[in-house]
C-alpha cells in the first residue's frame, strides 16, 4: 500500500518553524534533518520525549512515512536520537533527542546520580538525565571560570609585585645617586631649625652655590610691598636649587602671596588659604625663601605665613 503523501507545509507548529541542524543535513541529508527537527519539536511537550506517531512526524516534517521510518533508523544508528522502545512492534515508539548512553557515561564519570534503571526499557524519568547532565556541565563551566579567574588574579598580582619592585629599585637608585646631596639638604634644614633662622645666620657660609646667583635689579621707585613681591618672585624661581620639585612649586608656592611688608622692622608676611598649607610651607619651604631673600635683598629679614581671607576690614588684613 503506497504511503500517504503528507500535506506540504501542514502542521509546522504554532511558530511555523522546524529545527533542521546543518550537521545532520550534511551527514544524513535534508530529510533526516527535517525528521530530527520534528522530533525536537514534539519532545518539548512531554518530559523531553517525543511520543508522536510516525504518521504525525512525517506529516510535520513534510516527508513520506517510508522516508520518515528510514530517517528514524539512520538517526538512531548515528546516535543523534535514542529509541526508548527498540524491540516494540506495532506500537508508537518513544524517542529522545540525543544519545542517552553517551550522556549516562558522562554522568557516571562525574559522580552524577544514575537515572537509567532496568524497568521501562532502561529508562525511568525522562527529564532526569538532562537535568543531571546540564547541572554537571554548569559545575564544570563554573569551575573553569573560577580557575581562570584565579590564574588571572595570580598573573595580575605578579605583575603588580614586579612593577612595585621595579619602582622600588628605581627609587633606591635615585636615592643612592643623590644620597650625598639629600643628606646635605637634610643637614641644612636641621641647622636652620637649630638657628631658628636667627639674624646671625649668614646664607653663603652654608650654601656656597648662592654666590653664583646674580642678584635681580629691582627699581627703588616701587612701593615696599611691590618690591617685596618682586623679590619673592625671584626667590621662588631659585627653589629648584634646593631640590624643590615643580609639583611642589605649583601646589604650594602658587597659592602663596606677599600680603604685608614692614620695611622698618624688616618683616615679611606671606598669606595662604588654609592652616594645612601654612604648616606645610613653614615646615618645608619658608627657610629656603629666607635664604635667598637674605642673600639678594635684606640680610636680616624675617618672615611668617598666615591664613588670610581676601577681605580687608578697617584697612587691616584679616588673619587666622
Amino acid at each position: 500500500m503506497p504511503d500517504k503523501k503528507p500535506k506540504m507545509g501542514g502542521r509546522l507548529g504554532e511558530d511555523g518553524f522546524i529545527q533542521s541542524p546543518r550537521r545532520i543535513a550534511m551527514d544524513l541529508g535534508l530529510s533526516a534533518a527535517a525528521v530530527y527537527g520534528a522530533l525536537w519539536y514534539f519532545s518539548r511537550f512531554s518530559d523531553h520525549v517525543c511520543k508522536a506517531a510516525v504518521e504525525t512526524i512525517a506529516n510535520f516534517a513534510c516527508v513520506s512515512i517510508r522516508t520518515t521510518e528510514t530517517c528514524l533508523k539512520l538517526l538512531v544508528e548515528n546516535r543523534y536520537i535514542t529509541d526508548l522502545d527498540p524491540g516494540l512492534k506495532n506500537r508508537v515508539h518513544r524517542y529522545v533527542v540525543g544519545d542517552i548512553k553517551a550522556m549516562q557515561d558522562v554522568s557516571d564519570a562525574t559522580d552524577v546520580a544514575e537515572t537509567l534503571l532496568s524497568e521501562r526499557n532502561g529508562y525511568t524519568k525522562e527529564g532526569e538525565i538532562y537535568s543531571a547532565n546540564f547541572a554537571e556541565q554548569g559545575k564544570k563551566q563554573s569551575a573553569n571560570i573560577a580557575e581562570q579567574n584565579i590564574k588571572q588574579s595570580a598573573i595580575l598580582a605578579e605583575q603588580i609585585e614586579n612593577g612595585l619592585q621595579n619602582m622600588s629599585d628605581c627609587s633606591a637608585k635615585n636615592v643612592s645617586s643623590h644620597s650625598g646631596e639629600n643628606t646635605k639638604f637634610a643637614d641644612d634644614i636641621d641647622n636652620l631649625k637649630e638657628l631658628n633662622l636667627s639674624t646671625e645666620f649668614k646664607p653663603t657660609s652654608e650654601f656656597p652655590f648662592l654666590s653664583e646667583i646674580q642678584k635681580p635689579e629691582i627699581s627703588e621707585n616701587l612701593s615696599p610691598i611691590e618690591q617685596a613681591q618682586k623679590y619673592y618672585a625671584f626667590a621662588k624661581s631659585k627653589m629648584s636649587k634646593f631640590g624643590v620639585t615643580k609639583a611642589d612649586l605649583i601646589t604650594w608656592f602658587d597659592s602663596l602671596s606677599v600680603e604685608q611688608f614692614d620695611k622698618e622692622n624688616k618683616h615679611l608676611v606671606f598669606g595662604i588659604a588654609n592652616s594645612y598649607a601654612r604648616e606645610k610651607v613653614e615646615k618645608s619651604f619658608l627657610s629656603y625663601l629666607l635664604i635667598v631673600l637674605r642673600y639678594v635683598w635684606i640680610e636680616d629679614i624675617t618672615a611668617e605665613v598666615v591664613v588670610v581671607h581676601k577681605d580687608y576690614l578697617a584697612g587691616g588684613l584679616l588673619k587666622q
